[in-house]
Formats: structure tokens, C-alpha cells, sequence
């Protein structure tokens, strides 16, 4: 739940144009509270400035109208004075309905460069857009934006880039075939392990690794990325098999929903012998 959770999230940071959306704490369902909390401990997302127009509750007309604030006896209230109608009057407004809490790319770059870590504080290259997040024992790492092969080759103009020795970039949604850069996007990297979230040294080190030569017409097997990120995905929703979980009771139960998936997105899965030792792997 936690990862599509986070990919809408990702979705709506993607159209916004200066790389922040907000969110209204009232509209944000019970069940993804904890993982909204979860992103605000990492410091992913944060406080806002309250409301100070929302809409009125006190008649069917719901009216967009200015929130006014006043302290009685020592303790602040909020309220809507209505002048649409005259038997409505004074409207009381709950403080909970006035929190807003915003996600950006800076945020997220904050914390990539804290969970890495790299050796800087994030540098703002464009406004809302590119982000430099510093130097690993990887890579010097980029954050960006990028939602077409365009970009990409936009990106690698930037001199900055040029004098990198490994850079590499993390996106929003990570363009496909390109030459120049090894791209990857944050939500293959990014782990949700109840209410922690953390990210993938494994996956983001496969990014970096120069891609193996094949002969012509022939392709890997299998895309073992994609069922190493399918895997976390299933471990975040249902935690580690178990007797007590009765969709995932074995480590045999998560090879065959492993193996369904692959069926089901690829036309074809691995044996069951060789997701074994995969599955295996990974839980250790």
C-alpha cells in the first residue's frame, strides 16, 4: 500500500511546475496516515502554513470563504462569518481542517542526500527542477525531474555533469534508452518497511554497473530488477512470510506470487528452482 501510495504522490509532484504540491490534512484517509506520518518523520514532507480560505460547512452551498481567528478566555479559535445568508451567522471551523503539509523535490532531495549520504547539503542547480545532491563512495548523484529522452540529453550538456567522474541520476520516472547518463527512478530505490522508510544499496549499486555485452538479437532472461523491486513491494504490504499471514504463510508462497507476476508481466517466469535462490537471497 505504501509504495502506490507514494508513487500518486510521485504522479502529482511530476505535473506540478514548481516542483511542490500540497496536501490538506482533512483529505488524507485514515489508512495512509501512518505513512504520511512516516514521510514526515524522514522529512520528506513538512508543516505548511495553515489555510485561511476553505470551504464553509455551514449549508449545502459549501462557499470558499475567508477563515477569521480570535482568542476567547486564552484559547484560539476559528471561525466563518457568513454573509451569504442570514440565518447562518458565525460558523466555527475545527483547526485540523487549516493544516497543510507540502511535498517537493527539495524534500526529497534532503533526505536522498541524509540516506545516502552523500558529503553537501542538496544544491539547487534549476529552481524546483535539479538538484545536485553530492558525492557517495558510488557516485556523484543528481536528482532531477526528467520525463523524456530530451531531458536526458539536456542534463548531460551541464558542464557540472561533465566533470563527474560516475555520476548518476535519480528521477521521477526514469526515461528509457539513453546513452549518457545511467538513470534510475526513486521509487525502484526507495524501501517501506511498516512505518520506516528507507532505500535500496543494492539496487541503486545495479544502476551504476556497466551493462553487459551481448551478442546481437539476444537480451537477458529475466529482469531481475524488476522482481527484486516486485518482491519489496509484496514484503511491504504483507511483511515476511509467516504462519500468522495467510497470504504469504512460507517462503514457497512468495516464489509462486513471484513467479505469477512474472507470468502475468513478462509472458514467462523463471523456474522455480532459480527463483529460489533469489527469493533466498533477498530474505537474508
Amino acid at each position: 500500500m505504501q509504495a502506490n501510495l507514494f508513487l500518486n504522490l510521485l504522479k502529482q509532484l511530476e505535473s506540478s511546475k514548481n516542483g511542490i504540491i500540497y496536501l490538506q490534512k482533512e483529505r488524507i484517509e485514515k489508512s495512509e496516515l501512518l505513512f504520511v506520518k512516516s514521510l514526515e518523520n524522514a522529512g520528506i514532507i513538512k508543516q505548511s502554513n495553515p489555510l485561511t480560505d476553505i470551504m464553509c460547512d455551514g449549508c449545502h452551498q459549501q462557499c470558499i470563504m475567508p477563515v477569521q481567528f480570535r482568542e476567547i478566555k486564552g484559547n484560539p479559535t476559528a471561525y466563518i462569518i457568513c454573509d451569504k445568508r442570514d440565518n447562518i451567522g458565525t460558523v466555527p471551523v475545527d483547526f485540523s481542517r487549516l493544516e497543510i503539509i507540502t511535498f517537493s523535490l527539495a524534500g526529497l532531495a534532503l533526505w536522498l542526500a541524509i540516506a545516502l549520504p552523500t558529503d553537501r547539503t542538496p544544491e539547487e542547480i534549476e529552481a524546483g527542477s535539479i538538484f545536485y545532491l553530492g558525492k557517495t563512495n558510488l557516485s556523484d548523484v543528481w536528482y532531477d525531474l526528467l520525463l523524456t529522452n530530451k531531458d536526458v540529453n539536456i542534463l548531460a550538456c551541464y558542464q557540472e555533469i561533465k566533470k563527474s567522474a560516475n555520476p548518476l541520476v535519480i528521477t521521477l520516472s526514469s526515461p528509457k534508452n539513453h546513452d549518457y547518463l545511467p538513470c534510475v527512478a526513486i521509487h525502484t530505490i526507495m524501501l517501506f518497511q511498516g512505518a520506516n522508510i528507507t532505500f535500496s544499496k543494492e539496487l541503486l549499486t545495479a544502476a551504476l554497473l556497466p551493462k553487459a555485452k551481448t551478442k546481437i538479437g539476444a537480451k537477458a532472461k529475466h529482469d531481475w530488477l524488476a522482481y527484486r523491486k516486485q518482491f519489496d513491494d509484496i514484503i511491504s504490504d504483507l511483511g515476511l512470510p509467516g504462519i500468522d499471514e495467510p497470504d504469504l504463510r512460507n517462503q514457497a508462497a512468495l516464489e509462486n506470487k513471484l513467479i505469477e507476476w512474472g507470468e502475468k508481466n513478462f509472458g514467462e517466469a523463471p523456474a522455480p528452482s532459480t527463483m529460489r535462490s533469489h527469493v533466498a537471497k533477498w530474505l537474508k
